[in-house]
């Protein structure tokens, strides 16, 4: 194994407390609760905006349930034909498609089988429990903190407010780290279902690898395997094929964002790049250079720091690696910067980096809406210090 994975208290001392430290939380959520804000305004029998229904991507979820049941898979990944069946069951609901591999096809399925708004409940209830189990150990140790307030980050909230699945896969990531020294067999199987969402998933690989996890990657592989075999099964391979060819091509579109609310949420350098009318060549060398580097820094400190740090520094990274990805996935990333928030050892400038990076996902659409790039800069900025405190920390045994 290349270096010792060495758990520690996060930081290496007693967290701070006090009532000064509700201002990050405070602040940070602003924005998320002034768009709960605008829905309620303008909530007309669950639209809460012209083409968006109350729970918005939650609406996916619960109609692929609903095509399960009803036999009609063959709508799933057709984009005019699914837009049909929404309509028929959201009234004028705009265009959605379903992004996930047919593997997430049995996570949709429960919550097909209750009433819209019974469902919604029951998604953000089970996945933030999930979550809070997943966190727990780690969050109340560092900031001595409730462990429910890992929902109440801003890049929680967004997760609320979009109806996603950052709590689902920030809790498998979690339950995967946290299991890998241990259990390394359950931790593979964490790591592997997160094909639901498999981008996500980008670094673990090479962090498994750095620190020659083989029992964990071998589970992960059969896993994968396994889920992919299987909804072949079931569902046929005709819907493999059409995500590939299809859903697959929607989703890197939204790279390119252009003026839709997308760019406003969208963690990706090369996005606000774009934006900028940079030419696509030279906004993608950028992105890729400056993601290679987070990947180098992140294999470094596999080397040096332990399986907590490494984990959620490569939770960091994820997003400034990925070209694809969006703030409400941010959870594990938020989570991290609470916790450096609530100890004492860093300096100043680290610490506002550090604040920064815990409000990115909400502070970032500020900056993103006055032209600036936002989530990925503060996110580098968060980065930068976890990498200082993964490789210089004093580890406590």
């Amino acid at each position: 194994m290349i270096g010792s994975p060495r758990e520690a208290r996060f930081g290496g001392s007693e967290p701070r407390r006090g009532w000064t430290w509700l201002a990050p939380w405070i602040v940070g959520n602003l924005v998320v609760l002034g768009l709960f804000a605008l829905d309620l305004r303008h909530l007309d029998g669950g639209m809460v905006s012209p083409g968006a229904y109350w729970g918005r991507d939650f609406v996916n979820v619960w109609t692929a349930g609903r095509l399960l049941i009803e036999g009609r898979l063959e709508l799933l990944y057709d984009l005019a034909g699914y837009h049909r069946f929404q309509l028929e069951q959201f009234g004028r609901i705009g265009q959605h498609n379903y992004s996930y591999p047919p593997l997430a096809l049995p996570l949709a399925l429960p919550f097909g089988l209750l009433p819209y708004p019974v469902a919604l409940l029951a998604w953000l209830g089970a996945t933030g429990w999930f979550f809070v189990r997943a966190a727990r150990s780690w969050w109340v140790r560092a900031t001595g903190l409730p462990a429910w307030l890992v929902l109440a980050t801003p890049a929680g909230l967004v997760n609320i407010w979009a109806g996603h699945y950052g709590f689902l896969i920030g809790g498998l990531l979690l339950y995967g780290w946290r299991n890998l020294e241990a259990r390394p067999v359950l931790a593979g199987i964490c790591f592997g279902l997160l094909a639901i969402k498999p981008h996500i998933a980008i670094l673990v690989p090479l962090m498994l690898l750095a620190r020659g996890e083989w029992r964990a990657i071998g589970a992960a592989a059969v896993t994968v395997v396994v889920l992919v075999a299987g909804s072949a099964a079931l569902f046929g391979i005709d819907r493999w094929i059409e995500y590939i060819t299809v859903t697959l091509g929607v989703q890197a579109a939204l790279i390119d964002a252009g003026n839709s609310f997308f760019r406003f949420m969208s963690t990706s350098l090369a996005t606000g790049l774009l934006h900028w009318s940079m030419p696509r060549t030279t906004a993608f060398a950028i992105h890729w250079a400056q993601a290679a580097l987070a990947a180098a820094m992140v294999v470094h400190g596999a080397r040096r720091g332990s399986t907590q740090q490494v984990a959620l520094l490569a939770a960091t990274a994820t997003f400034l690696v990925l070209p694809y990805a969006f703030n409400y996935d941010l959870t594990v990333s938020a989570m991290a910067a609470g916790m450096l928030l609530y100890v004492p050892r860093l300096q100043g400038w680290e610490r506002r980096l550090v604040l920064g990076g815990f409000m990115a996902a909400q502070l970032g659409m500020v900056l993103v809406a006055a032209g600036i790039p936002g989530i990925a800069l503060l996110l580098w900025g968060l980065f930068v210090a976890q990498y200082r405190s993964t490789v210089t920390a004093t580890v406590e045994r």
